[in-house]
């Protein structure tokens, strides 16, 4: 959904926030979704790259952009 619709490196607070704050859901995603749903992908995009470049530290993370995170991370939700 993110990427289907450009969000993915959106910076909009208005066009994020939904995919950033607690609740019960997420709106745009349904019921079904949970609350704080791009805190979670972001970890999970993280940690697809940590497991296939385990040498990265965090400082080196904490340098790199979204995209090259998310491109060499092959992160694939289940």
């Amino acid at each position: 959904y993110l990427t289907q619709n450009g969000l993915l490196y959106e910076r909009d607070p208005i066009l994020v926030r939904p995919f950033l704050t607690d609740g019960p859901f997420t709106r745009d995603l349904g019921e079904e979704s949970p609350g704080n749903i791009g805190l979670f992908i972001g970890l999970r995009m993280v940690e697809s790259y940590t497991n296939q470049k385990k040498e990265t530290d965090v400082k080196t993370i904490m340098r790199m952009s979204p995209k090259e995170i998310f491109s060499e991370s092959r992160y694939k939700p289940k």
